[in-house]
């Protein structure tokens, strides 16, 4: 879970790893807040992710019937 949760938000391995015309989620992102200045588009996007990897876990912790209370403690 960490693993996954490190890896969506990540821009800079993608960056340096992929080749040069890889376009990854969080590149996409970076680029319409930075580079293209749409910053309404931007944060759509990044809402998006947040929303999706906020799924992932929340599946993954129903798949392994664990509470989030019990994740807190």
């Amino acid at each position: 879970m960490f693993t996954f949760m490190l890896a969506a938000g990540s821009y800079v391995a993608p960056a340096l790893l992929g080749s040069p015309g890889s376009r990854w989620f969080t590149e996409i992102i970076y680029n319409w807040f930075f580079e293209g200045g749409d910053w309404n588009r931007g944060a759509a996007y990044a809402l998006v992710l947040l929303v999706l990897c906020l799924a992932v876990v929340l599946i993954t912790l129903r798949l392994f019937r664990v509470n989030l209370t019990d994740v807190a403690k």
